[in-house]
């Protein structure tokens, strides 16, 4: 299976609930810890920001491992 298509099933598969709730989940689990930086740094929507910030990461992860291959 060429990397599209397995970008692709990856995608339906992170679309189906069970999935999209262990892939929540385990988001909240990496976004917790980031909390109480951005709250003493005085940022405003501290658990908004570290959503952004985990996502951004987990994004940046992919795209360097699709480079890397």
């Amino acid at each position: 299976m060429d990397e599209w298509a397995t970008r692709a099933l990856l995608m339906d598969a992170w679309i189906g609930p069970a999935v999209a709730d262990e892939v929540t989940g385990r988001t909240r689990t990496f976004t917790r810890p980031v909390e109480p930086d951005l709250i003493a740094a005085g940022r405003p929507n501290p658990a908004e920001a570290a959503l952004l910030w985990v996502v951004m990461a987990r994004e940046t992860a992919v795209a360097e491992e699709a480079v890397a291959e």
